[in-house]
């Protein structure tokens, strides 16, 4: 009985490191007053999720979540189709095989004015994980082995 755990425990008590690593996230970026994905911001997400795949085998979480400035028309219905489209599309270039939320909302309007992009974007955060949630000795891409990869956009 000892022995079994013992065993288990070990795992637990040999990480240091932290279970997960940061965020991934990406930015998808709309007309006003629409939820049609462009062409480009298409091939944009195929790219990065074919980035995310490859770089982390281990996906935990995706967040997708839509945003419309106040003054779209239909804000509340634009914000939560963005989010729809794109998380259909990030579902069909595999990301989708992870546990996900998908949200909406609108923007304030001093937060549409500050976000530069006029709250028209769906943002996707995907958390990835670690064999065994320890990740110690993962080299992040500056080269070094803190377990935790720089944040990309």
């Amino acid at each position: 009985m000892a022995l079994v755990l013992g065993t288990s425990i070990l795992p637990a008590i040999a990480c240091t490191g932290p279970q997960n690593q940061r965020t991934e996230q990406f930015a998808v970026h709309f007309e006003r007053n629409s939820s049609t994905l462009r062409s480009d911001s298409i091939l944009r997400l195929a790219n990065w999720s074919a980035e995310m795949k490859i770089k982390y085998p281990i996906r935990l979480w995706l967040s997708v979540v839509g945003m419309a400035a106040p003054d779209e028309k239909n804000a509340n219905s634009v914000a939560e189709q963005r989010a729809a489209n794109v998380k259909d599309m990030a579902d069909l270039f595999g990301m989708g095989t992870t546990a996900s939320e998908v949200k909406s909302y609108v923007n304030s309007r001093h937060e549409a004015d500050m976000s530069g992009d006029h709250g028209a974007v769906v943002l996707i955060d995907m958390n990835p994980g670690c064999p065994n949630d320890c990740c110690d000795g993962i080299t992040a891409p500056n080269g070094e082995t803190s377990g935790l990869p720089q944040m990309t956009r």
